[in-house]
């Protein structure tokens, strides 16, 4: 029986494919999987040069870093697959980051 992770994870992932499909709705489905890699790029370039180097000192800054870049990402105008895509990418470099900054020796 799936845990309640394993079915969010589901819904979450059938969501975005029914976005990708909306969005390349003439597309096959080994045409929209390159699609979505090649929109995760493309995303994850984005974040990445919206993101000011620092040296966060305290996980409320890094939260706060985070926070401002993604909703400076996610005021334009996007498609529904472009904001699940990049949901998925914005946690995913979060939790890295506050990974490695738990890992930092204290001072």
């Amino acid at each position: 029986m799936p845990t309640d992770a394993e079915r969010y994870e589901a819904k979450r992932e059938a969501l975005k494919q029914e976005a990708l499909r909306e969005m390349f709705p003439e597309l096959s489905k080994e045409e929209i999987v390159k699609k979505e890699r090649e929109l995760r790029l493309m995303i994850r370039d984005q974040l990445n040069a919206l993101l000011t180097p620092t040296n966060a000192n305290s996980l409320e800054e890094l939260v706060k870093m985070y926070d401002e870049r993604w909703y400076s990402w996610v005021s334009t105008e996007r498609t529904c697959a472009e904001i699940w895509i990049g949901m998925e990418i914005h946690w995913y470099q979060c939790r890295k980051e506050i990974r490695a900054m738990e890992a930092r020796p204290r001072k």
